[in-house]
C-alpha cells in the first residue's frame, strides 16, 4: 500500500466512521482487486518440505548438538540465518501463524496461543492458495503442537492430525507421507516438532542443559532422515525446496521477554541445490510464504497486495 493511498484511506475512515475501515484498511484495499492466481507452468510439479522445530535457541546450533542442521550454515546451496526475527509476541501461536500466512501479527491478530479473535479469514495460510491454484495438489501437515492444525491449517490440507502425537510419531508419519507422494503432483508438507520447546520449559533453554541439547540432537536425527528421503526423490528427477524454521528461542525456562536476543532471534534455513538466495537479507517470519510461492511459481494479486514478507529467492 502506497503512503498516499493509506493516508487518504485513513482520512475517509475518520470522516465516515466506517466500522470495516476501522477494522482493517489493508483488507479493504486488497479486496478491491480480483484475486487472480496464476502459476508458472514450468514449476507446476515442484514440491516443498517445511520442517518447524519449536523453541530453537540459535546459539545452541553446533556440530556437537545438531550436526545435520549445523552443516547448512556453511553450505553454498543454502540460505541460513541464526538471527531470524521473531514476532513482537514471542509465543508459538503468533509466530507459526506468521510463518504460515506471510503476514505479521498486526494483520492476522493472533497474539497468543489461544488464537482468539483472529482474522485468518482475511489472511489465509499458504496451503489455501496452493490448493486453489493447482490440480491434484498433495498437502499434509503433521504436528506435535496440534493448535497449528486445529486453528490454522485443518481446512486447507489433505491430511492434518487433530490429536496429539509425540515427535517420534511425527517423524514416522512424515516419512510415510514423503515416500508415498505422487511424482506427477505438486506437493507441500509442513512438519512440526515440539519436544525441544517442552524440554526448554521443563529443564531450561540453554547449551548447558543436557536435556535440551539431547532433545535437539534427537530432532536433528529425525530431520536428517527426512532430508535423505527428499534427496532420494531429487535423484529421481523431482524438484524440492526444503525449509527448516523455528518460531522463537528461549532463555531460562521461558520465552516471554521479547527484548531478549536469545528469545527474539532464532533459526531459518532454506535449501535447494541450484536456486540462488539473497544471502545478505535478514529474514523475518512472513518471508517463508513468499519464498515458497516464488519456488512454486504462484502469483496472487490479493496475497501480493497484503503480504508483509519478501522472497529470499533471487
Amino acid at each position: 500500500m502506497s503512503y498516499k493511498i493509506y493516508i487518504f484511506y485513513i482520512i475517509i475512515c475518520f470522516f465516515t466512521f466506517n466500522i470495516q475501515c476501522k477494522k482493517d484498511p489493508f483488507v479493504n484495499e486488497c479486496q478491491a482487486f480480483d484475486n487472480i492466481i496464476t502459476i508458472d507452468s514450468d514449476k507446476k510439479r515442484n514440491k516443498v518440505l517445511i520442517v518447524g522445530i519449536d523453541g530453537i535457541r540459535s546459539d545452541v546450533i553446533s556440530n556437537l548438538n545438531s550436526p545435520f542442521l549445523h552443516s547448512f550454515l556453511t553450505d553454498s546451496n543454502s540460505y541460513s540465518n541464526l538471527n531470524h526475527r521473531v514476532e513482537k509476541d514471542t509465543y508459538s501461536g503468533p509466530n507459526w501463524t506468521s510463518i504460515l500466512t506471510g503476514v505479521h501479527y498486526e494483520k492476522h491478530h493472533v497474539t497468543d496461543n489461544s488464537f482468539q479473535n483472529n482474522r485468518l479469514e482475511y489472511y489465509p495460510n499458504f496451503f489455501n492458495y496452493l490448493e486453489s491454484a493447482m490440480d491434484n495438489f498433495d498437502s499434509y501437515s503433521i504436528t506435535n503442537w496440534i493448535p497449528i492444525n486445529q486453528n490454522v491449517l485443518k481446512n486447507d490440507v489433505d491430511y492434518a492430525n487433530l490429536e496429539y502425537i509425540d515427535d517420534s510419531l511425527v517423524y514416522e508419519i512424515s516419512r510415510q507421507k514423503i515416500i508415498n507422494i505422487k511424482t506427477a503432483n505438486p506437493s507441500s508438507i509442513f512438519i512440526q516438532f515440539d519436544e525441544l520447546d517442552a524440554a526448554g520449559h521443563e529443564f531450561g533453554f540453554s547449551n548447558e542443559v543436557f536435556e535440551y541439547t539431547e532433545t535437539l540432537n534427537q530432532i536433528d536425527t529425525y530431520i536428517s532422515g527426512l532430508y535423505s528421503l527428499v534427496e532420494e526423490r531429487r535423484n529421481n528427477g523431482e524438484d524440492w525446496l526444503v525449509v527448516f524454521v523455528s518460531d522463537h528461542g528461549g532463555d531460562g525456562f521461558g520465552h516471554g521477554d521479547s527484548s531478549n536476543p536469545h528469545i527474539n532471534k532464532t533459526l531459518l534455513i532454506v535449501e535447494h541445490p541450484t536456486v540462488n538466495f539473497n544471502t545478505n537479507y535478514v529474514s523475518k517470519m512472513p518471508d517463508i510464504v513468499p519464498t515458497i510461492f516464488t519456488f512454486m511459481g504462484i502469483k496472487s494479486t490479493y496475497f501480493d497486495c497484503y503480504t508483509d514478507g519478501n522472497s529470499i529467492i533471487l
